[in-house]
């Protein structure tokens, strides 16, 4: 669904990709294709259109929180 934090990985032609973290923002149900926003260095956001093949929800991390 939009707004969940995905991993991607396994992209072939454009493996720069891979490992990088994003944001579900679009389901392009017609080309069977997420809408995915990830930040690149610099920083820049890219939106890149990616199967559900490349995607697998992002671990949550734990803040470093002081007690």
């Amino acid at each position: 669904p939009n707004g969940t934090a995905v991993t991607l990985h396994g992209r072939v032609s454009a493996a720069q990709y891979n490992g990088l973290t994003g944001t579900v923002t679009s389901h392009l149900a017609a080309k069977g294709r997420y809408g995915v926003d990830v930040v690149l260095p610099g920083p820049q956001k890219k939106t890149l259109s990616l199967k559900p093949a490349n995607l697998s929800v992002a671990k949550k991390t734990r803040g470093n929180k002081r007690r």
